[in-house]
C-alpha cells in the first residue's frame, strides 16, 4: 500500500463517504449508487481509485461484486480518522442508514428465494454438485469434537449422512424457515440433531457452545 495513493484517494468528499459506509457494510455497485445518489458511472470511478490505493477490497459473488474497506494496519489506522470526523455529520449518517437498508432489502430478497426454493434444494443442488460426496468429503478432512454447527444448514442433508455415523451432536442453523421445515421432516428421527432458525450475523448460539 503505497500512502501518497492513499492520501490522494482520500482527497475527495465522495471517496470519504464511501470508506466510511464500507468500512462497516459490504455493499454492491447498484447498492452504492442508491446510498450516495450518484451515477453508476461515477460510483465505479471512485471505487477504482479506492481499490488501487489499497484503501478497498471486493470480492466476486455470481453476477454481483461487493467492496469493503481493506482490513489491515494503514487502512484502519486511516479509516479511524476518517470515522471520527465524518460520525456526527448528517450525510453520512443518512449514508449509513441507507446501507442498512440495502442490507434489509438484500436479506428480504434472499430469504424469499430460499422460501420459493426449499422443497426443490435437494435436486437443484444435486444438479449443480453431481456425485460430489460432500459428506465423505468432510469426514476425511475434519475431526468432529463435541458439538458441531453447521451454519446454512439448507434441508439438513449433510448433517443427515455426518450424524448416522458419529455420536457427536449436530446443531443446524439457517434463517430461512421452509429450509428448516425440510431439515426437520429429514432429521426427525436423528437423536443427535438439534436444529435452530437464526442469522449468521446473530448466531442462536451461546459463547464456546461448540467444539
Amino acid at each position: 500500500m503505497e500512502l501518497i495513493k492513499c492520501f490522494k484517494a482520500l482527497s475527495d468528499n465522495t471517496r470519504l463517504r464511501l470508506l466510511y459506509v464500507l468500512q462497516q457494510y459490504e455493499l454492491n455497485v447498484n447498492e452504492i449508487v442508491l446510498v450516495v445518489d450518484m451515477i453508476q458511472s461515477g460510483v465505479s470511478r471512485h471505487l477504482k481509485i479506492l481499490l488501487d490505493s489499497g484503501l478497498l477490497t471486493s470480492r466476486r459473488e455470481g453476477s454481483f461484486t461487493y467492496y469493503c474497506a481493506a482490513k489491515n494496519d494503514m487502512a484502519g489506522s486511516l479509516i479511524q480518522l476518517i470515522e471520527k470526523n465524518l460520525s456526527q455529520k448528517d450525510i453520512t449518517r443518512q449514508d449509513l442508514k441507507k446501507a442498512r437498508e440495502m442490507i434489509k432489502i438484500r436479506q428480504n430478497r434472499t430469504k424469499r428465494f430460499f422460501k420459493h426454493i426449499a422443497p426443490q434444494w435437494d435436486r437443484l443442488k444435486k444438479e449443480v454438485l453431481g456425485d460430489l460426496d460432500l459428506r465423505a468429503v468432510i469426514k476425511n478432512r475434519v475431526i468432529f469434537s463435541g458439538y458441531v454447527a453447521d451454519l446454512g444448514c439448507g434441508t439438513g442433508e449433510l448433517i443427515e449422512g455426518l450424524a448416522k455415523d458419529t455420536s457427536h451432536n449436530f446443531i443446524g442453523i439457517d434463517y430461512s424457515p421452509e429450509m428448516l421445515e425440510q431439515a426437520r421432516l429429514r432429521l426427525f428421527r436423528t437423536n443427535n440433531a438439534e436444529l435452530r432458525l437464526g442469522e449468521l450475523e446473530h448466531l442462536p448460539m451461546k459463547n464456546e457452545e461448540i467444539d
